[in-house]
């Protein structure tokens, strides 16, 4: 193999390499994990975008950033529905769901 060819080799693989960690900001960029918080809709799109990424994809950027913003807000209607004492039968407390489009619906 000559020395051409080698290096064509090398630059095709790096290149492909490279072509797989392009895209992975998700569907409504990289934002920070407070911006998601605020964003339900973008939130739930950014989860749907990267559920079907490969794992790397999911823990980092934009996807790690949505899924800690999804904790935190589930963190926090788990805090508010034990503080207004909102609870199924089981014990369990109430959360709140969420229609597709982001708007909150009381889950009951």
């Amino acid at each position: 193999m000559n020395t051409k060819t080698t290096l064509t080799i090398i630059t095709m693989t790096a290149v492909m390499a490279l072509a797989g960690c392009a895209n992975s900001s998700g569907p409504h960029g990289e934002h920070n994990e407070k911006w998601y918080e605020q964003h339900t809709a973008a939130r739930f799109a950014e989860d749907k975008w990267c559920g079907k990424r490969h794992f790397s994809v999911q823990t980092h950027g934009a996807c790690g950033n949505a899924a800690s913003a999804n904790s935190e807000v589930q963190q926090v209607e788990m805090s508010a529905a034990i503080a207004a004492h909102q609870f199924y039968p089981d014990g369990s407390p109430r959360l709140l769901e969420y229609k597709a489009n982001g708007s909150p619906r009381a889950h009951y």
